[in-house]
């Protein structure tokens, strides 16, 4: 099993970004949503968590069923 913390995340027409402990940026892939110190610029809230926790898997390596999401 692995855990993954996810402090403050957003979904944006490319896809979805979040931050994790000790992360005070990120940016999607399209420039169109950003996290700066845990404030969303731009993008919507995250209404389906199935999808999310792929993306994440996806981007972590992960297979889906092992994966356990936190927010921290």
């Amino acid at each position: 099993m692995i855990s993954h913390t996810w402090i403050t995340r957003a979904k944006c027409t490319c896809g979805y970004i979040w931050t994790n402990p000790g992360s005070s940026r990120v940016c999607c892939a399209c420039g169109a949503t950003e996290i700066i110190d845990n404030v969303r610029h731009g993008g919507a809230d995250v209404t389906d968590e199935e999808e999310f926790k792929r993306s994440v898997a996806i981007a972590i390596g992960a297979a889906v069923d092992e994966l356990t999401l936190i927010q921290g």
